[in-house]
């Protein structure tokens, strides 16, 4: 399988969490995804009015939120395509009320995307013990 992560914005993350990152969409499309012969994900790093905006567009949702996930399924050529939007802002505001390291937060957040793009869900509480 070629796991393929593409990270928008490269100037606003150290090369270290890059390859974390790298490393996880790896492993999750592994583990997910035996039968794919290729797995593509995008991260961009968006503001809240864009998030806000992508979730009105996408998830019809109107309002801020960590995280959206895009999974754009698996095409005849058995490629899974997906795209992770990160609001930079509100991350900030979690990691400064939970007291921990920004990039701590990052990583799980951008691995709970991953998780979504692959089809986990955490809306129902069985779903969401799995996700955890």
């Amino acid at each position: 399988m070629n796991a393929q992560l593409h990270f928008i914005a490269r100037n606003q993350m150290k090369p270290r969490i890059i390859q974390v990152l790298r490393t996880l969409w790896h492993e999750v499309c592994l583990y997910e995804g035996p039968e794919i012969s290729e797995a593509v994900l995008d991260i961009y790093i968006v503001g809240e009015k864009k998030i806000r905006m992508i979730n009105k567009q996408y998830r019809n949702i109107d309002k801020v939120t960590d995280v959206v996930s895009l999974d754009f399924g698996v095409d005849n050529d058995k490629q899974k395509v997906g795209v992770i939007y990160i609001c930079n802002a509100v991350l900030k505001r979690v990691d400064d009320r939970m007291k921990h390291e920004f990039e701590q937060e990052f990583v799980f957040i951008a691995l709970h995307g991953m998780l979504h793009v692959w089809g986990y869900d955490h809306e129902q509480e069985k779903k969401k013990k799995s996700m955890l």
